[in-house]
C-alpha cells in the first residue's frame, strides 16, 4: 500500500527496528502540555523527509520518542511543557486559539 504524502507539512521521518512502537510514543507524548507549533507529519520507512530519526535498538521506544521530542523543539516545531514561550511561539499560539475560536 502506498502512503500519500502531504507536501505542505514539513516530514519526520523514524526508521529501524521500532519504528512503528516509536512512532505511537511518540503521538502520544505530544499532547497537551505540549503545544505544537508547526503541523507535521509523523512517517516510518524510507520516505524524503525534512528530519530523519534513526531508532537504535538499545534504546527503548519511549526514550527515543523523548529524544525525538527534544529535537522536534529544537527544530521550533513544538513547544515542551516547562520552557517559556518566546514571544514569536506566544504569537502563533494565540492565533492557532483564535481561528479555533477558543478565545475572542
Amino acid at each position: 500500500m502506498r502512503k500519500t504524502i502531504n507536501t505542505d507539512k514539513p516530514r519526520l521521518t523514524i526508521t529501524g527496528c521500532a519504528a512503528e512502537a516509536v512512532r505511537a510514543a511518540l503521538l502520544a507524548k505530544i499532547a497537551p502540555p505540549t503545544v505544537v507549533l508547526c503541523a507535521f507529519d509523523v512517517e516510518t520507512g524510507e520516505m524524503p523527509a525534512d528530519m530523519v530519526h534513526a531508532v537504535s535498538p538499545h534504546d527503548s521506544d519511549d526514550f527515543t520518542a523523548d529524544k525525538i521530542l527534544d529535537a522536534l523543539a529544537d527544530r521550533g516545531w513544538i513547544a515542551l511543557a516547562g520552557e517559556d514561550l518566546t514571544p514569536a511561539e506566544e504569537r502563533v499560539l494565540r492565533d492557532r486559539l483564535l481561528d479555533l475560536g477558543y478565545i475572542e
